[in-house]
């Protein structure tokens, strides 16, 4: 491995090569190094500002809001500013519409002057192909990932730790990136290894030459995040297996955490190190203030400032952004048909009620991913999805646009097939009665499956249980050895783990887990294909099966 001095950028240098391996005590032993290494000392004391964001997930319609925090910081005396971009920066909204013609969060970074971008998980989703041509086309900026071991395509695209010189300020940035949440498509060739040896190694290596060092995260804050489910290892857990106060900050990503919005909080400084995370969804940006004296650097001022309040930069937002909004929203008022005018398919009760029967708008979306996907030439008998394949309802007895279902469906999700037989399938169905919401136990993710018409079965609220279990008219008892392909979101019951965790260990009763039954992916995009068959449905109409049909009764207890 060795560190090169960047063509592009003066006082840039990337470090290349597999970092996942453990690293040579040679590694440094290169020109750019040799340089880097002999810069001359901070004389005096000095500070440095990090401004932070991550998990925009393409809210970028307020982006001139950041470009204008982050000019103002620029014209401040005595200021060094360093701007980070913590992953998911993309995946979300219309804006992906826009994916594989040109990446425009990458675009808007370059042109604000973002000095570094880690991979997140959903950075991936559409690929490695069109992530490669939007680094190579957009990102003026090094993008991090110091544990993806393998992607051909993103070869010689990405670095693992970066070392700037920026006011004489010596700054070593390490970035690594979740294993949890992939949902890259096939032929995407990643490998994604454990963060915390390849952390370990990088941290021992570049701390003798950096004033600064930091690690720029996609890991998660936690295993107790809020808001997202984190990897085994999150910031928390990488922190406490470094060295005491080996790096100077984490700037993290992925969990979506507002953390220390007017000051560092004592839970958030472990062993010695502070975690900062700016939430996500473009509410907020983070900026966080570093003294670095001849005995070290340290904290010492941390906030989260609401991007809705930030000024806009309205040259910016003129000649960056504006083209952008202009392409995005004539996808988004592109009409695919009319909805029908049941009350079922509105959003109070399409999600609301998701996991309390059955469900009009889960009927249309079974139907669709079944008749889209033998159209294909996929052998399917029938589908299944839950609440997470879908975050809204639509506007009942109106014109649907691309942008109304895009709010049912934000994320790239493709499709994945198990091979199921009919005693598994006879599990999941009893297990999907522990999963279902009732007043006494609140709304919660459980992971609650809606199945295809070709399932019929009776929930017996009284036993907790499934019961009178048909599958194409014949009862399931007949029909135990059979093996069925079943189609669902790669995604599905990603979200139910925390509950699953909880519930076995409070009960002692064993789960059935879909994740374990014998699957194959596919690089089918679940909205893609739903899109294709509202089109030709004519909208989400009963005739393409948004109606409720019995096949999913509820027995009340007696």
């Amino acid at each position: 491995m060795q560190i090169i001095p960047s063509s592009s950028k003066k006082g840039l240098f990337l470090l290349v090569g597999d970092a996942t391996n453990p690293i040579p005590e040679d590694i440094w032993d290169s020109e750019g190094t040799h340089a880097f290494q002999l810069a001359e000392a901070l004389p005096t004391s000095t500070k440095l500002t990090v401004l932070h964001f991550n998990d925009l997930h393409g809210r970028l319609r307020d982006f001139s809001r950041i470009a204008g925090r982050i000019n103002e910081l620029r014209t401040h005396p005595n200021t060094t500013l360093l701007t980070l971009a913590g992953g998911d920066d993309m995946v979300g909204t219309p804006f992906d519409e826009l994916l594989g013609r040109v990446n425009p969060a990458y675009r808007l970074y370059s042109a604000v002057g973002v000095d570094a971008v880690v991979l997140g998980n959903h950075d991936f989703d559409y690929g490695t192909e069109a992530l490669a041509k939007g680094i190579r086309q957009d990102a003026s900026f090094p993008v991090l990932s110091a544990n993806l071991k393998h992607s051909k395509n993103l070869k010689g695209l990405y670095s693992p730790a970066l070392l700037y010189e920026k006011n004489g300020i010596r700054i070593g940035i390490i970035g690594l990136s979740t294993q949890a949440q992939i949902r890259y498509p096939l032929h995407s060739n990643l490998e994604i290894t454990d963060p915390v040896p390849v952390a370990q190694n990088l941290v021992a290596a570049m701390r003798p030459i950096c004033d600064v060092l930091i690690i720029l995260s996609h890991l998660g804050y936690s295993k107790k995040a809020r808001l997202v489910a984190s990897p085994e290892v999150g910031d928390v857990e990488l922190a406490e297996t470094l060295p005491t106060g080996s790096v100077d900050l984490i700037v993290g990503g992925h969990s979506h955490n507002a953390l220390n919005e007017n000051s560092l909080c004592a839970e958030n400084f472990i062993n010695g190190i502070p975690i900062v995370q700016a939430g996500g969804f473009g509410e907020y940006i983070g900026e966080v203030e570093i003294e670095i004296e001849k005995k070290g650097a340290s904290v010492i001022g941390t906030c989260l400032k609401k991007i809705e309040n930030l000024s806009p930069d309205y040259t910016f937002e003129e000649a960056e952004l504006k083209q952008l909004i202009v392409g995005v929203e004539k996808i988004e008022n592109t009409i695919l048909g009319k909805v029908a005018d049941n009350p079922q398919l509105g959003t109070d009760v399409a999600k609301k009620n998701f996991a309390l029967g059955e469900s009009a708008l889960a009927n249309f979306i079974t139907e669709g991913i079944t008749t889209q996907l033998r159209k294909k030439g996929y052998e399917i008998d029938f589908s299944t999805i839950d609440s997470s394949s879908m975050v809204s309802g639509i506007p009942i007895g109106d014109d649907l646009t691309f942008g109304d279902w895009f709010k049912v469906m934000p994320f790239a999700d493709t499709i994945r097939i198990y091979q199921i037989t009919g005693k598994e399938l006879e599990d999941l169905l009893k297990d999907n009665a522990l999963r279902m919401n009732r007043a006494e136990n609140g709304e919660k993710e459980r992971g609650f499956l809606q199945f295809g018409k070709e399932i019929r079965y009776t929930i017996d609220l009284g036993e907790v249980s499934a019961k009178e279990i048909y599958i194409n008219g014949t009862p399931i008892e007949n029909k135990q050895k059979s093996v069925f392909n079943v189609a669902t979101s790669i995604f599905t019951r990603e979200l139910a783990g925390k509950w699953e965790n909880a519930k076995e260990k409070e009960s002692g009763i064993s789960l059935s887990k879909l994740q374990k039954i014998a699957h194959k992916k596919t690089s089918v995009f679940l909205r893609k294909l739903l899109v294709d068959y509202i089109r030709e449905q004519g909208g989400i109409t009963e005739a393409g099966g948004a109606k409720l049909d019995g096949r999913l009764r509820v027995a009340e207890k007696t």
